[in-house]
């Protein structure tokens, strides 16, 4: 995926649903990595599957972060 453009942060930050989608969507590979879960079982077999409920938290913490950015300086 492209990265994102600097239109979409400014518009995900002031609230614009579509683009904390594109935000949500460009980190999705990202999060699922934090997400994931590897368990051994009883048999020695390895498993690793995303734990949903950590992804939405996840998801919600960088919608969060969204709120609280405050910008990027420009140069003059």
């Amino acid at each position: 995926m492209d990265k994102i453009d600097i239109e979409t942060v400014h518009l995900a930050v002031s609230g614009n649903k579509d683009a904390q989608m594109k935000v949500l969507q460009y980190y999705d590979s990202y999060i699922n990595k934090f997400a994931t879960v590897t368990k051994t079982m009883p048999n020695g077999k390895v498993y690793s599957y995303i734990d949903e409920d950590r992804k939405a938290e996840i998801q919600c913490i960088l919608l969060d972060s969204l709120k609280k950015f405050r910008g990027i300086k420009q140069e003059s």
